[in-house]
């Protein structure tokens, strides 16, 4: 809805290109956010402020390394590689599953320590 508190920030995220849509144009935002899409976001704002996305580690790395959507590879890749994304016990990405608080906290964070960004 137009009313809702977060229209205005959505907007931004798709204007800008720093979200995907679930396919059909809608958002979600009471859909649970899992940890590739998290971290295509933090991929796609870098090269929105300008960070060039160096490095790549292979997701294949991890046992459940081919479970990662197509779309998201190169941000998981960039992400591993540069420390921002961890894996889980057992070598798993877990990439379906949904990012919890602590998890979209740190993972936050280390992007914005490793960039600098305040």
């Amino acid at each position: 809805m137009y009313s809702d508190w977060f229209v205005k920030f959505v907007t931004w995220t798709a204007e800008n290109n720093l979200f995907n849509s679930y396919g059909d144009n809608t958002f979600r935002p009471n859909a649970p956010l899992t940890r590739e899409e998290l971290v295509f976001a933090i991929y796609n704002y870098s090269m929105y402020v300008g960070i060039a996305p160096i490095g790549a580690s292979s997701v294949y790395a991890f046992n459940d390394g081919a479970t990662v959507s197509r779309w998201a590879v190169p941000a998981c890749e960039w992400a591993i590689a540069n420390g921002i994304l961890a894996g889980k016990d057992g070598n798993r990405l877990d990439p379906k599953g949904t990012a919890t608080r602590a998890e979209i906290c740190a993972i936050i964070n280390r992007f914005l320590t490793i960039y600098n960004i305040d």
